[in-house]
């Protein structure tokens, strides 16, 4: 199962999609589970109260959730 999602979300794939917020060299399976479960979870919350809400917003907020749960530390993300 690990293996079939490694390969399914390539780290190089992620990063790029994201518009390069996250500095690609902390980007692992668990930084892209994480922002995976964040975006899935306020996209079912907004939903049931049926707030509309963006899926890739709901994506780029859970991967910098992610990443600032993983590093705490906001040097790892790159707003320009």
């Amino acid at each position: 199962m690990r293996q079939a999602v490694a390969t399914a979300i390539d780290k190089e794939f992620f990063a790029r999609s994201t518009g390069g917020i996250v500095d690609p060299s902390i980007v692992d399976h668990y930084l892209i589970f994480g922002a995976l479960i964040g975006a899935i979870t306020w996209n079912l919350v907004t939903w049931w109260y049926g707030i509309p809400s963006s899926s890739s917003h709901a994506l780029i907020g859970g991967m910098v959730g992610a990443t600032l749960g993983l590093t705490g530390n906001w040097s790892y993300l790159q707003f320009n």
